[in-house]
């Protein structure tokens, strides 16, 4: 049986699965929201799957993904409500970390849902991912120096956040 013109669908499975919990991640660090983060990542899917016989092999499809989703959420697919840091609890800390461990990690993650999409999206890319600042510029077609600029306004901002959770992330002012 051939679905999406697919011929070997367990060879798509298999790779999927060894990249699933990465994409889900990132879906949710795009898109704040679980239904709108599940959304784009099965739009995603749908087109990987199309372009499986380019793609071939597990490394290759994550990056098809995280661009696909990408693109998605640039072009506002699926994105017109404003998030809820409840929906980004499933993204859960490993079971093998010490309760204390996986509360700072829950801090961590909702400080950085807070942040606007022009710095989360390069930070959670360069920083949680580990793409290299060239490729994260061209994906998001902006200069290196943007990318180095936000990534660090992100990490700048995040730092304000984690250390004083009342100020709001507008409240954040940059020295110039």
């Amino acid at each position: 049986m051939h679905w999406y013109g697919v011929s070997n669908n367990d060879q798509f499975l298999e790779a999927y699965r060894a990249v699933r919990r990465e994409v889900e991640r990132f879906a949710l660090f795009v898109e704040r929201d679980r239904d709108n983060a599940a959304d784009l990542l099965h739009d995603a899917l749908v087109s990987a799957l199309r372009a499986w016989s380019r793609i071939g092999e597990a490394p290759l499809l994550k990056s098809y993904l995280i661009s696909s989703m990408l693109r998605m959420h640039r072009r506002g697919k699926k994105h017109a409500e404003r998030f809820e840091i409840s929906e980004m609890d499933s993204l859960v800390a490993p079971d093998a970390l010490s309760p204390e461990v996986a509360a700072d990690m829950r801090i961590v993650r909702d400080a950085i849902a807070m942040l606007p999409d022009a710095e989360r999206i390069p930070f959670v890319l360069a920083e949680v991912e580990g793409w290299p600042l060239a490729e994260i510029a061209n994906e998001l077609n902006i200069g290196l120096s943007a990318v180095k600029m936000r990534v660090k306004r992100g990490r700048d901002r995040l730092r304000v956040l984690l250390v004083d959770p009342q100020i709001t992330p507008d409240e954040v002012h940059y020295d110039r």
